[in-house]
């Protein structure tokens, strides 16, 4: 989504508060799915099934999000909290983000690595478990 950035004041701040909003919104999904998942009284196969899909797509969502590459969430927040002679630097690579993001993606099938689920999958680990232990499920 457009962000006007000069109208945020601190701006700086505020450009981490607004990209921090998206993967922000993925994990309160989430954890909203897990404690929906947690109080489900019927424990109906179905729903129970949209529900831990709910959980793990957004928590890979938010995690993705979060990559520091931008024009992903991740590289705003690592450029709100770069210094601003580095942030003008790394601002120079956002022409290059989304051939890194699908060479992320592709990799797999050419090397036969996935190096984005090998960076990936310790953070979605560490997210998934806080969240189902916040939503009550152990």
């Amino acid at each position: 989504m457009p962000v006007n950035f000069s109208n945020l004041r601190p701006r700086r701040l505020g450009e981490i508060l607004v990209a921090f909003a998206g993967p922000g919104v993925n994990f309160l999904l989430a954890f909203v799915s897990a404690l929906l998942l947690h109080i489900n009284p019927t424990q109906e196969t179905f729903g129970n099934d949209v529900l831990v899909r709910s959980v793990m797509i957004n928590i890979v969502l938010g995690v993705f999000n979060l990559l520091p590459i931008l024009p992903l969430d991740g590289g705003r927040i690592l450029n709100g909290l770069l210094p601003p002679h580095l942030a003008a630097q790394y601002n120079r690579s956002e022409p290059y983000g989304m051939f890194i993001i699908f060479g992320l993606l592709l990799l797999p099938s050419l090397i036969g690595f996935n190096l984005l689920a090998a960076i990936m999958r310790p953070a979605i680990n560490l997210v998934f478990t806080g969240i189902l232990n916040a939503a009550g499920i152990h």
